[in-house]
């Protein structure tokens, strides 16, 4: 078996110096091996930093593409957290209002002339609706204003997700007070009616039957309207 260093299956393989070396070679020859190696090994260093290159391009590509996930998750966290405070306001102002009208009906001329001895029912209910409605309207404002603030707090020393999950944690408490508080308005508007009319004034108690009847009209109205905007978005 000869050894020609001109073959291509010799010129690539890893081993030929050491086979060339116990052979016996021209000096040309075997300098024109070792120059091919070399040219291989440069080409294969090249391969190796092209390799590189590519792999920390690739590195960075994915720090960018975290980093963009990061801000745009963070960014959406910010307009949640915006709308949750929005809605807290709207609360907020909406309970205020059932708060002036439920004082307006608990005001001492509302209770001083109310039929105590001919309907201590009616006006033991009106009371108490009055005090519902006018107490959870309270409560409302009381807690969503300092929910507001210590939300804006926390966005601001901690972060902008244990801000969201406070807020959430405590929406449906002041939801469900704010619906306590209209309801004890309704109770409080429909009670004075009765409250007001005697015993044997009938035409009375039919103007309160027909304002009652409208009011629950207009309530089973705006439930199905709510409804129908829920299922239908």
């Amino acid at each position: 078996h000869t050894l020609d260093p001109l073959t291509a299956d010799w010129r690539t393989r890893p081993c030929v110096l050491a086979r060339l070396k116990d052979h016996h070679l021209s000096r040309a020859r075997r300098r024109w091996c070792e120059g091919t190696h070399l040219i291989e090994a440069h080409t294969g260093a090249r391969r190796a930093k092209a390799a590189k290159a590519h792999a920390i391009m690739i590195v960075t590509e994915l720090d960018h593409l975290e980093k963009t996930r990061r801000f745009r998750e963070q960014e959406l966290q910010r307009k949640q957290l915006q709308f949750f405070l929005d809605l807290l306001n709207s609360y907020n102002t909406q309970a205020t209002l059932v708060t002036g009208f439920a004082f307006t009906a608990f005001s001492a001329d509302a209770l001083h002339d109310l039929p105590y001895a001919t309907s201590p029912i009616k006006s033991t209910f009106f009371a108490s609706f009055s005090a519902i409605a006018m107490g959870t309207a309270v409560s409302v404002v009381c807690i969503s204003s300092y929910l507001m603030q210590r939300v804006e707090r926390l966005a601001l020393t901690n972060s902008v997700g244990c801000a969201l999950a406070a807020v959430r944690q405590r929406m449906p408490t002041i939801y469900t007070l704010y619906i306590i508080s209209l309801i004890g308005l309704f109770g409080a508007a429909s009670s004075l009616l009765f409250a007001m009319c005697d015993d044997d004034d009938d035409v009375c108690r039919d103007v309160g039957i027909t304002v009652v009847g409208l009011f629950i009209s207009c309530t089973v109205l705006a439930l199905f309207v709510l409804n129908r905007i829920r299922t239908q978005f």
